[in-house]
């Protein structure tokens, strides 16, 4: 693996053609991979949502308090969640959103 100086990479950020893909942010790269998890699941705009904050390791208690719906609600959202992706844990949806387990309609 080759090591990269302070100096190469401020020079590949600032150098213009340097590959849009390669430099894409961590968070694009995140929204991005949940977006099309989502899309390919059919998970609903609010499904999505709560997907997204379930990849970030919050739990339903944050997920109630910050979405402000019901403990009920995030139930709901969260079985369907599952359901759709075909996963039986939140690790499970973690691994799915790093990679390390896309079986989403038979992949």
């Amino acid at each position: 693996m080759r090591h990269t100086s302070l100096q190469e990479i401020v020079e590949q950020v600032t150098d213009p053609s340097t590959e849009v893909q390669a430099a894409t942010a961590p968070e694009d790269q995140f929204n991005a991979r949940c977006n099309q998890i989502a899309e390919r699941a059919h998970l609903t705009p609010r499904e999505t949502q709560v997907f997204k904050m379930l990849a970030r390791g919050r739990d339903r208690t944050y997920i109630e308090e910050e979405l402000v719906i019901s403990k009920n609600t995030v139930k709901a959202h969260v079985k369907h969640v599952y359901s759709k992706l075909k996963i039986h844990s939140h690790q499970e949806l973690i691994d799915l959103v790093e990679n390390k387990n896309d079986r989403i309609n038979g992949d």
